[in-house]
């Protein structure tokens, strides 16, 4: 019965609302609501939210003070709280009808600071921020500027909330949800949020300025996306953080402090790359700065490579924990120090190309260069070190996991970024690097989100096999040419596309790389042996029936496909000369020719010319020489349907007057090959080309 009545009283209650009441009815009902109404229950609250009257509510929040105008009005701090109890329930908050009333709440901020009405609010405001919606308000009603300069005191907590839920939505939601039109918005509000947190981690001389350290990284992780994509130039806060950590870095720190510095510079170089350490301030102060980041960074590393050998470098404790610090701390550091490596990277590649380049140049001090290479010279020699002595635990019992760890699988691609962009400075060192990288190339590493690790490897491998006879030496000896002929078998096989083109590139490259510079015949025939096994097949396999599908194709594939065509005849004229049997069929010769012809005849006008033509023009020269050592590929040569579709086009080609004297040699010493052939000759002497193939060869050639 009681309840009944309570039910009766409600509907009353609810029935004062109604759009024809009076306003006095309407303030009424409102007031009787507290009394009836569990707060609690989402179903009752839902039932009163359908009846609400949301535009006398706004009247309510209207009415201010006629006493003060600096004070909340007791109306509006009854219809905060009729609001606020929606927004209990995030079902409710995110409604059009409560997200309308975002501007109108806003404005109590600026008359009620620090006030019980104040902490409501930014209360509604904080489930509010889980909806693109209001998000979408909180930003063009400008409420994020109102709410930072309440980020003090009671309300900083809250404020900090609201700020981080609404990256998150950002973050989270689809773009086009929250309309393009937003961005400038977002983007300017974000600014201000993060040159807020700049100015309080500079200033502030209290533990106070590491929670905003902390505050400052959570938010510019969730923000990344945000700046990354929509900022046009560094903002100012940017070198307000600069500032901040300048401070932090010549401080003694204790061990959490310093992981937050760490993870600071880690965020801001993967978000504005590593130029940010070197913006240009004084050049004094930036070589400094440089200078102070990578030696701290480097001692960390040596220091937690220590550790980690001391604590598990035996049988029984040789696997490392995810979780541990050296986990989460070497993967930040080694960022570091890959980002500063890239930097040093495209400082002298800009060097190289200033009068063509419009891009901004930044200039580092001899000093600085010198101070920093050294460092990363002595850091890189203990990782070196380090990833040896992890090899040899992963041979005691092969378990995968000694290797794929954060600690080791970092360590590992750390080292080849040094490597690939300089070995002389460790050359002693390079070679027993070698097979342990080459460990690493078995399995992907789930640590790293199964990536395989020759998707970083590559670089190095490529420098390795185009350096001198002691690292190619090494190389071979380490089974290189086995192992990486496999992965690109492995490559060309994947019919799920595991590894990226990038890397099936490089692969081809480095195996075309170590078949044309082997130090001597020695090795030269163990190469070809070894790759042979491999690739001789999946090769021709992949020639014959990826062609269809070249002629709609974008650069890339047209490239990896040069490449295969390109290896597979260097490989059979390095099988020719060093003795070792081989038998490609006809159906790949006749391909192959085809593609010659169609590669100039098609793209010889575009761009992927001038990242092809290179390798097509060693593929000519291969050719050239198997056809000379190999009497049986001479016959097939002759037997092609597209022999004289090629013969057309390389002649049309050496009348080319841009052609350089040597690739005019490439297509001159072909013909001669052709005309020696006995085959061949017999083909093209019943041809009208051969009159104009004779007119193409110098007479001391003829």
């Amino acid at each position: 019965m009681q309840s009944s009545q309570k039910e009766q009283q409600l509907e009353q209650a609810l029935a004062m609302l109604a759009g024809s009441a009076s306003n006095e009815d309407k303030l009424v009902g409102l007031m009787l609501l507290p009394r009836l109404v569990d707060s609690s229950d989402l179903a009752t609250m839902t039932k009163v939210f359908a009846r609400m009257d949301f535009t006398f509510l706004a009247r309510l929040l209207a009415t201010g003070n006629e006493e003060d105008q600096d004070a909340v009005s007791p109306y509006q701090a009854f219809a905060v709280n009729i609001i606020a109890s929606f927004c209990a329930f995030r079902e409710l908050s995110g409604h059009p009808k409560i997200v309308q009333r975002i501007p109108q709440l806003s404005l109590l901020l600026e008359t009620s600071e620090n006030s019980d009405v104040s902490v409501t609010v930014l209360e509604c405001f904080a489930t509010m921020a889980e909806h693109p919606l209001a998000v979408s308000q909180l930003f063009q009603t400008a409420v994020i500027q109102r709410m930072i300069r309440l980020c003090q005191g009671d309300t900083e907590p809250i404020v900090l909330t609201i700020l981080q839920r609404c990256g998150e939505t950002i973050s989270s939601s689809e773009e086009s949800k929250l309309g393009e039109s937003l961005e400038p918005v977002i983007n300017s509000s974000a600014n201000e949020i993060m040159q807020f947190f700049a100015n309080i981690v500079v200033n502030d001389q209290t533990t106070r300025k590491f929670d905003y350290l902390e505050r400052s990284l959570q938010m510019l992780s969730i923000w990344q996306m945000v700046f990354h994509a929509k900022v046009q130039m560094q903002p100012v806060w940017v070198d307000s953080f600069r500032e901040a950590l300048d401070q932090l870095v010549k401080s003694k720190l204790r061990q959490q402090q310093l992981d937050l510095l760490f993870a600071m510079i880690s965020v801001l170089v993967r978000v504005f790359g590593a130029k940010w350490l070197f913006s240009q301030q004084s050049n004094a102060a930036v070589s400094q700065f440089v200078v102070l980041v990578v030696h701290r960074t480097c001692a960390e590393v040596r220091v937690v490579l220590d550790q980690v050998g001391e604590q598990h470098g035996s049988p029984t404790t040789m696997i490392l924990s995810h979780t541990d610090r050296p986990a989460r701390i070497m993967p930040l550091c080694y960022e570091i120090l890959e980002a500063v490596i890239n930097a040093l990277v495209a400082t002298n590649n800009e060097e190289s190309n200033t009068a063509e380049s419009d891009s901004p140049h930044f200039e580092i001090p001899a000093a600085t260069l010198k101070s920093i290479q050294e460092a990363l010279s002595e850091t890189f020699v203990a990782v070196s070190a380090f990833l040896a002595e992890r090899k040899d635990l992963y041979r005691i019992d092969m378990n995968w996991a000694i290797l794929d760890d954060p600690v080791t699988a970092f360590s590992s691609r750390a080292l080849c970024s040094w490597l690939a962009e300089d070995t002389s400075m460790m050359a002693r060192h390079v070679a027993n690097i070698i097979p342990v990288l080459l460990a690493f190339t078995r399995q992907r590493l789930q640590c790293m989100g199964n990536l395989h690790p020759i998707e970083f490897m590559c670089p190095v491998f490529l420098t390795i096999t185009s350096s001198d006879n002691t690292l190619q030496i090494a190389f071979i000896k380490a089974d290189g040419p086995q192992i990486i002929s496999e992965l690109l078998n492995k490559a060309l096989s994947a019919v799920d596309g595991t590894f990226s083109q990038d890397s099936i590139l490089s692969l081809t490259s480095i195996v075309l790389t170590i078949l044309v510079t082997a130090p001597s015949a020695e090795y030269s025939k163990s190469i070809v042996t070894s790759v042979h096994s491999n690739l001789w097949t999946i090769l021709q396999e992949y020639i014959n029936t990826k062609m269809p599908e070249l002629s709609n194709a974008s650069s890339q594939p047209v490239l990896i496909y040069s490449n295969m065509c390109c290896l597979l005849f260097v490989l059979q004229r390095e099988a020719a000369l060093c003795g070792v049997d081989t038998a490609i069929s006809s159906d790949t010769v006749n391909v192959s020719f085809e593609y010659l012809s169609l590669a100039k005849r098609v793209w010889g006008s575009m761009p992927v010319w001038n990242d092809i033509a290179e390798i097509w023009f060693v593929t000519l020269n291969a050719i050239t020489v198997t056809i000379q050592k190999r009497a049986e590929f001479s016959v097939q040569v002759a037997r092609s349907s597209n022999l004289k579709l090629l013969v057309e086009l390389l002649i049309d080609t050496v009348r080319n007057e841009s052609l350089s004297s040597e690739e005019k040699s490439s297509v001159q010493l072909l013909f001669s090959s052709l005309l020696v052939s006995k085959p061949a000759l017999q083909v093209l002497s019943e041809s009208p080309l051969m009159h104009q193939i004779l007119e193409t060869i110098p007479k001391n050639a003829k």
